[in-house]
């Protein structure tokens, strides 16, 4: 089982849901704990379908007095040193370890194997805390068929090799032609892609380790510059994840923010049965 818990410190813009969703998603929690969202529990509308066994919305406890009168224990961790930081730079720089796992005993010995993961997000000055009682698993992804993507629309480079290769010489018939360029583009943009765009997955996994070994090398948060541009960098990749699974669900009419990865993956995959033949 996995249960997860944030400190979202004001859920309800864009860029905070975008930020839990995307986190919902990757880590597939059981469980989840929201505190200080400043919202009611109908508001929560504004991400529907996440498939969570339990949802629960909490008030900032103090974790010394709870520790003391329930014999809880400190469950340890992994990860980033500190849960929050006030995103100051220089000497007004301050990071805490305020976000604690805490067990009694008996629970220990149920489960022993247990660990407790500090993750690091691009939104709240509170980082998630996960704790997965039954080890981790993994997700393997299928080929997908080349397309042209919404997130490629305003690269330079995308403009100009598409301008490049239907502005070159013709050769053949209109029909023939037509069928050699769009060859050609689809190559091009697929090798341009590959090599210098990226994956999206990949770049946001990449995005988001750099910010984790930055909280890493920096757990106090002094290089403010550098934090702030590893958030941007997050949210960057995050909003073309976005994207590219709203094109592939064709749910164009939602719009930007309103991400639900549940609902998206949903509508992807009816279309993949959809186009699909058993037999010819």
């Amino acid at each position: 089982m996995k249960l997860l818990s944030w400190n979202v410190r004001g859920l309800g813009n864009p860029r905070g849901i975008r930020a839990l969703c995307n986190l919902v998603k990757r880590e597939a929690p059981e469980v989840l704990f929201l505190w200080e969202t400043h919202l009611k529990a109908h508001e929560f509308e504004v991400c529907p379908g996440f498939s969570l066994e339990f949802m629960v919305f909490l008030k900032l406890l103090n974790v010394t007095k709870l520790g003391t009168c329930y014999e809880l224990l400190d469950m340890g961790f992994r990860g980033s040193k500190f849960t929050w930081c006030n995103r100051r730079g220089g000497s007004q720089c301050v990071s805490e370890r305020l976000d604690r796992a805490l067990a009694n005993v008996s629970w220990g010995d149920k489960y022993s194997n247990a660990s407790v993961t500090h993750g690091v997000e691009a939104y709240s000055d509170h980082n998630p805390i996960l704790v997965n009682t039954e080890g981790e698993g993994g997700v393997i992804r299928g080929r997908r068929q080349f397309r042209l993507e919404e997130i490629w629309i305003g690269e330079q480079a995308c403009d100009d090799i598409i301008r490049s290769t239907w502005r070159g010489k013709s050769e053949g018939s209109c029909m023939v032609d037509l069928m050699d360029k769009s060859k050609k583009c689809g190559s091009q943009l697929q090798s341009w892609n590959k090599n210098w765009f990226g994956n999206v997955q990949k770049q946001l996994r990449l995005a988001r380790q750099s910010m984790e070994l930055l909280h890493a090398l920096d757990p106090v948060g002094e290089q403010k510059e550098d934090h702030e541009r590893a958030r941007e960098e997050l949210q960057k990749w995050m909003e073309r994840d976005e994207v590219m699974w709203r094109q592939r669900s064709k749910a164009l009419w939602l719009k930007d923010g309103d991400k639900n990865s549940s609902y998206f993956h949903m509508k992807a995959s009816q279309r993949r049965r959809k186009n699909s033949l058993a037999k010819i």
